[in-house]
């Protein structure tokens, strides 16, 4: 990292009332701390406070313009950033001051690609970490490093031992799986019949003949009767 992203600082009181006041004139308060660095608080502009804060600066390596001389021209790292729980501006944040000749312990972003690739050959993929652990000089610290999934196979897997990074120690466990690819299972749907109720339901024929059944006693029954009558009549 050749290159340093300059970022406009301002001078700033200490205090709670003094940070609200920082906000108020649309700047974000901010320190910065290191080994061999005293603290130092100042402020920086809200648009840059909030560009800065993003993830993809994370290891950028920023330089400090100030009117003050110890804070001049100093080499930082974005540390941290205290965030609004419900604006989500940033409301804080925290800068590390480097020493260029020293080696540096950060948290290397790793980006995975080929996803769309295995998902035509009816694969996916288990992304286990995202990040890994280096420690190298602040200026070979890398942006990131792309790791491509097409090509593995079903069963295989990524580990950190397969990464290619000249010139930085890798703290990480070399054994550690950062990805791992499997044959994409297959979504069964579920299918619900519909619950039919009483009413629905045709009468069996059974059902049927055995109401007939029943009724045709009554039938023979008063046939019975008629004859009886017409009996009686005569005898009269």
């Amino acid at each position: 990292m050749a290159n340093f992203i300059k970022i406009k600082t301002f001078t700033r009181d200490a205090g709670r009332q003094q940070s609200r006041a920082t906000r108020i004139d649309k700047r974000v308060p901010a320190v910065v701390y290191g080994p061999k660095t005293d603290n130092k608080i100042f402020s920086i502009s809200i648009q840059d406070s909030i560009k800065y804060s993003a993830s993809r600066y994370n290891n950028e390596i920023f330089e400090l313009q100030s009117e003050d001389k110890q804070l001049n021209s100093l080499k930082v790292l974005c540390k941290s950033t205290s965030i609004h729980p419900t604006k989500r501006d940033p409301l804080h944040m925290d800068f590390y001051a480097l020493n260029m000749k020293e080696n540096i312990t950060v948290d290397l972003t790793l980006i995975f690609e080929g996803l769309e690739e295995l998902q035509k050959n009816n694969l996916e993929a288990n992304i286990a970490h995202k990040s890994i652990s280096i420690e190298c000089s602040p200026a070979d610290i890398p942006e990131s490093v792309i790791i491509d999934l097409s090509v593995l196979s079903a069963g295989s897997s990524f580990t950190v031992e397969q990464l290619n990074l000249k010139g930085i120690k890798i703290l990480t466990d070399l054994s550690t799986t950062l990805a791992s690819v499997a044959e994409k299972k297959e979504e069964i749907e579920e299918v619900v019949s519909e619950a039919v109720s009483p009413a629905d339901t045709p009468a069996s024929a059974d059902a049927k003949t055995s109401d007939e059944k029943k009724e045709a006693p009554s039938e023979n029954k008063a046939s019975d009767n008629k004859k009886d009558g017409n009996e009686q009549g005569k005898k009269s």
